[in-house]
């Protein structure tokens, strides 16, 4: 149940949630009120339900304890100081239950509000140059367990593409003329990579291949927190 209301911003009927999950509408109904009365849960002022604000607290937990986190600030923070007053942010990323979730982020005082996404944000991991970026290094079932075997057909020649370029992609932002975002790959010392490095903002149209000077300081930060982890 919670994963169905985090997944969706918009309120959620105990029709909707017992039809999409497959569970009686009763149990639901039980559910949710356990999870109300534990702050879990609230109910949309239009009706429906909302994840609660005591969610939050676990999310800020697991976030503190992310090795990540604390071992990419102090780079991504260095990072920043080296753009001067571009319209230029520095973001960490990982892919979380088939979708990819903006873990932090640190932007100079310069930065337009307007290009600043929250930390949580969620995008399709297909459709984003750090998803992509980690699906280079999942297996076959494990691409088509997160976008699909079809998805992960089409995505073949440019995931063989970023693993070319050392775990490296591009994005164009369709929505919001010259916003550009350039992901490495953060590759851990023991185990499999799980989150990227990102520069994202405008004036990156022109450097958006793997030997640009800005693709590069991507993936020399990257590979600096990767040491750490």
């Amino acid at each position: 149940v919670l994963q169905a209301l985090a997944t969706q911003p918009s309120p959620r009927s105990i029709v909707d949630l017992a039809a999409s999950l497959g569970v009686d509408r009763t149990i639901i109904r039980r559910i949710l009120r356990t999870l109300e009365a534990e702050e879990f849960v609230e109910p949309a002022p239009g009706g429906g339900y909302l994840i609660g604000p005591r969610a939050l607290v676990f999310g800020n937990a697991y976030r503190e304890r992310l090795s990540l986190r604390s071992a990419a600030l102090p780079y991504m923070s260095d990072f920043v100081r080296t753009l001067g007053e571009r319209q230029l942010m520095v973001s960490i990323a990982a892919v979380v239950h088939r979708e990819l979730l903006l873990v932090d982020q640190v932007w100079n005082p310069g930065m337009s509000l307007d290009l600043v996404f929250d930390v949580g944000s969620r995008f399709p991991v297909g459709q984003s140059a750090s998803g992509r970026a980690l699906l280079a290094y999942m297996s076959r079932e494990e691409i088509a367990d997160t976008v699909g075997a079809e998805q992960g057909r089409k995505l073949e020649p440019r995931l063989i593409a970023i693993r070319a370029a050392g775990g490296v992609d591009f994005q164009r932002r369709p929505d919001q003329q010259g916003h550009c975002a350039i992901a490495a790959v953060i590759f851990p010392r023991h185990g499999r990579p799980r989150s990227t490095l990102v520069l994202s903002g405008l004036g990156l149209e022109d450097e958006l291949y793997p030997d640009s000077p800005s693709a590069r300081q991507v993936r020399r930060y990257a590979d600096h927190i990767g040491d750490l982890i």
